[in-house]
């Protein structure tokens, strides 16, 4: 996912987390953090498919990111808890959902050091897709193994 030149953010990113909180015991989170990341996705790729989506992603607040970064954090505060796999899982939560946020956070796309565009991943959703203008403008997420077979 991650490479100097952009990183991708799919379906198999935010759900990462997802058999990790089955396995500390809350399936209720698990759930409620799966479908959220699904319907993230799923609005993604409806919205890239739009006649509204030009080229690169100018309107973020369209996406609902609110309510996927919340269930990030709340997944990453569990997560925390646990073992040292699953607190680096917390870490990635947390990692993803200030991402989300930084999407939200620039008023003006114009302004941003990194330009944000929705592609459509092998499966049909849509995945965020982080490309920095100048190199070391995007910060990586931290690792979590082999990446590209989330």
């Amino acid at each position: 996912m991650s490479s100097h030149r952009f990183e991708r953010i799919g379906l198999g990113h935010f759900t990462a987390a997802v058999p990790a909180l089955r396995h500390l015991g809350e399936p209720d989170l698990a759930e409620d953090l799966d479908n959220a990341a699904r319907d993230f996705c799923q609005e993604l790729g409806r919205h890239r498919r739009s006649p509204a989506y030009r080229v690169r992603l100018r309107d973020p607040s369209l996406l609902g990111l609110a309510h996927l970064a919340w269930q990030l954090l709340a997944s990453a505060d569990v997560l925390r808890q646990g073992d040292d796999d699953q607190a680096a899982l917390g870490a990635w939560c947390s990692a993803l959902a200030a991402r989300l946020h930084a999407l939200e956070a620039v008023p003006d796309p114009r302004d941003s050091l990194v330009v944000v565009f929705i592609d459509i991943d092998r499966r049909g959703k849509g995945e965020l897709v982080f490309v920095p203008l100048q190199p070391g403008d995007l910060h990586p997420l931290p690792g979590l193994g082999d990446e590209e077979s989330l």
